[in-house]
């Protein structure tokens, strides 16, 4: 009889906050499911990475491509990256855009993405993802590669302790969060020492971020892990089935996380990842990256798209 009622007690548990989930205003890019636009982006190479600052949208990809938008993604301009080399992840900080890619390369701009200066890394490695905080630059890629910087211009390689690729890193709570291939996570409190976390997933894990004490990698076959104590412990979605395609992004902002992915998958979880439900993509497309900046999300992918909300 308690199996029972466990049962029960847990799958209404579930009904009422798949409700919860589902419900609230459309087109908020908030609790409610968003109204996704599709928006010219002035190119066709595929786009790999998005970030926000300084009022601009900042999105790189495929053989230097750069394009920047001041008016919440509904237009693109291009900018001038000065490399043929892919960039793979971009991010925002210290009043500058830092972009990552392959070969090691890096490159800086101080002027919203129009102009980049070249840095040197240090490694020949392909760079996968980018993060800033605690006034830090941490960079993550092929082989265990993990790179850091006060200034974005002189780069220090860390022992990150695994061979393993790694994709993604983010901070939050004064920790930095790294995953990548075979479930690998490692945490760090000061961007130079790694620890090795039990991800419980031996899935590659594409993208991290974090928000309201929560953070979220994401993965192969819509592995999502959850860890609300800074990455020491992880645990998977258990109020509802999690997406099964492939999720290469995610971020947090407005109180909802938001993951993309394989076949124009975009999932939303409003609950720190316990529950997720699908928005309507306007594509099919491989969705790469996605990032928030002046109450708007926009999601880039390949072929160039460019995916807003509101």
């Amino acid at each position: 009889m308690w199996k029972n009622f466990k049962a029960l007690f847990f799958g209404l548990l579930a009904v009422f906050f798949f409700a919860l989930t589902a419900c609230g205003g459309g087109g908020s890019g908030g609790s409610g499911t968003c109204n996704w636009t599709q928006r010219p982006s002035g190119t066709t190479n595929n786009l790999y990475g998005i970030d926000f600052g300084n009022n601009t949208f900042v999105a790189v990809g495929f053989s230097g491509t750069v394009i920047t938008s001041s008016n919440n993604g509904v237009s693109w301009g291009s900018g001038t990256s000065g490399t043929t080399q892919t960039l793979l992840a971009v991010v925002h900080g210290n009043n500058m855009f830092v972009a990552v890619g392959t070969g090691g390369t890096i490159i800086t701009s101080t002027n919203n993405g129009s102009t980049w200066a070249s840095q040197t890394s240090g490694t020949s490695n392909d760079l996968l993802g980018i993060t800033y905080g605690n006034n830090t630059f941490v960079a993550v890629g092929k082989s265990g590669t993990i790179l850091t910087s006060s200034n974005g211009t002189s780069w220090t390689p860390q022992t990150s302790g695994t061979t393993e690729d790694l994709y993604d890193v983010a901070y939050g709570n004064a920790v930095f969060v790294a995953v990548g291939t075979n479930g690998k996570i490692l945490t760090s409190t000061n961007s130079t020492s790694w620890t090795p976390q039990t991800s419980g997933t031996t899935a590659k894990l594409s993208g991290v971020a974090f928000g309201n004490n929560t953070f979220v990698a994401v993965g192969d076959n819509g592995t999502v892990r959850i860890s609300t104590n800074n990455g020491l412990t992880w645990t998977s979605p258990w109020l509802s089935p999690p997406p099964t395609q492939n999720l290469y992004g995610v971020t947090y902002a407005n109180g909802v996380f938001i993951a993309v992915g394989h076949n124009g998958a975009i999932y939303r979880s409003i609950n720190n990842g316990l529950i997720w439900t699908q928005d309507t993509s306007p594509v099919t497309n491989v969705l790469f990256s996605v990032s928030h900046g002046n109450n708007t999300f926009v999601i880039v992918g390949d072929s160039g798209k460019v995916l807003t909300c509101p």
